[in-house]
This record gives C-alpha cells, structure tokens and sequence, in this order.
C-alpha cells in the first residue's frame, strides 16, 4: 500500500485534450502563422509548461547559438515542405539533434513538495515508486503536455506552399498529475476495485486528492490553454469540446481543469 502522497500516475492512452482549427495558412498568411506559433511557444515558455530545448547531434560553430525548434521548422517549410508548428509525437531522427520538453512540476518528496523541471514524467513516476518498494516495471516515457499542430499532406504540397487546408492544433495530457482529484491508479488497491483493500485515503466516490499538487502547476498549464484558445479563435479559427476521460470529465473545461472540484470526505 502506498504511503506517500504521490497518488498521481501516467497513461498510455490521452486522459485529456482539446483541439482546435486555424483557418487555412493559405489564406491566413505565413507570417501570422508563424507570429501565432510564437506566441504560443514564448506563453509556454513563460508558464512554464513546455520549454523547447534543441540539442543538435554537432555543436554549434563557435560563436552561434542553436537554433530554436521554430527556426527549425520555418526553414524545413521553406526548403522542403510540410508545416509543423509544435511537436506533437514526431519522430527526433529528422531534426540532426534533439529535442527536450521541459515542464515545471510538482511532487512530493517525503512529506515536502518540491518543484523541478520535468523531461519525462514516466521517469519521475519511476523513481517515486522504486523509492516506496515497488515494481516500475511498465512505466514509459511520457511528456508533461504533448502540444501538437501540423498541416496535413496534401496534393501540389511544395517547399514554401502554404497549406490550403484547416490547420489542426491541440494539446493532451498522458498523466494525471494536472488534476485536482485522480484515480489512483498505482496505490496498491487495484484503483478502488480491490473489494479487499481499500487505500485510507481513497474517497467513497472513489477518488484521490492531488490538490496539493494541482495547486503549484495547474494554475500555469490553464492560463496556456486559455491563451491558445483565445489565440486560435482571434484568428477566425474554432475551438471544439475537450476529450476526456471519464473519470475527469467533471472536471475539464474548454479553458483547463477545475481546480475547485467537491471533494468527497474520505
């Protein structure tokens, strides 16, 4: 049985996400494409939910700095075609380096919260449960938010031609440790099904509290969900209802996560 408070957990399949459609680059222009995936990033950045850190396979000439992801992106589009404005789950091979994405998050350390920039939640997850005995077997490597928008392929694409179709952006979580109640998933009573054990923590609607957590990081990734939303629609694009898992489904918004949400008593 789980006795630290790090109730939280990562999944395979998306727990959370919201989308939303660009009108075509085609008609919007290329420069406000590229000054909207600015914006977006530099508010990322900021929040501190997605720092983008391009580590090239060959160091940098003497004197030069490494290029940003967006600078990659822009001169992929001009020499070769294809717009990827955020990374999404695309393959590193293409980029001669590497890509870190970085976020600022919570988690217990013993009794203490402790703050720290996170590359892969799955790791972290890993080392809280091999601290408290258990088997990280399973665990995978899982972003703190996977942001995603490219255009899709379509006919007469060129190097340099703006797509004439939507432009899809949207933004998933993978782990839990967002929200402000949760599963549960790995705390020793098979997530409340265990009719033999039930963790002292667990609500009787089946529920964990994490919003210690919640607290500390939440607050950030809503203001960048917000801010993608209102950028997404300032530019005549549209923003559609969230994906959600059950489980959390009271608890997401068009705008983020509820940090609010009743607690039922233990």
């Amino acid at each position: 049985m789980v006795t630290d408070k790090n109730y939280w957990a990562t999944y395979r399949d998306s727990i959370a996400a919201w989308y939303g459609r660009l009108p075509p680059p085609g008609k919007l222009g290329m420069e406000r494409v590229f000054e909207f995936a600015r914006h977006i990033l530099e508010t990322a950045e900021r929040e501190q939910v997605l720092r983008l850190i391009f580590v090239p396979a060959q160091p940098a000439p003497r004197g030069e700095d490494a290029p940003t992801w967006l600078e990659l992106m822009r001169a992929k589009f001009e020499q070769e075609g294809g717009l990827r404005l955020f990374p999404g789950w695309s393959s590193e091979e293409w980029l001669g380096g590497r890509l870190r994405e970085l976020a600022r998050l919570a988690y217990f350390k013993g009794d203490r919260i402790v703050e720290e920039d996170v590359e892969d939640v799955g790791d972290l997850e890993k080392s809280v449960v091999t601290a408290r005995g258990g088997d990280p077997e399973g665990l995978r490597f899982t972003r703190p938010i996977v942001l995603n928008g490219s255009a899709y392929d379509e006919d007469g694409e060129a190097p340099g031609r703006p797509p004439t179709r939507e432009f899809p952006v949207s933004l998933s979580l993978y782990t839990d440790i967002w929200f402000p109640r949760i599963i549960g998933f790995r705390v020793g009573d098979d997530a409340g099904r265990d009719p033999d054990v039930r963790h002292p923590a667990r609500a009787h609607d089946g529920l964990m509290d994490n919003s210690a957590l919640a607290a500390r990081h939440t607050p950030r990734l809503n203001r960048f969900i917000e801010t993608l939303r209102d950028a997404v629609l300032e530019l005549g694009g549209t923003w559609g209802k969230p994906d959600v898992n059950t489980s959390y489904k009271s608890m997401v918004h068009g705008g983020g996560i509820l940090l609010d949400h009743p607690a039922a008593s233990a």
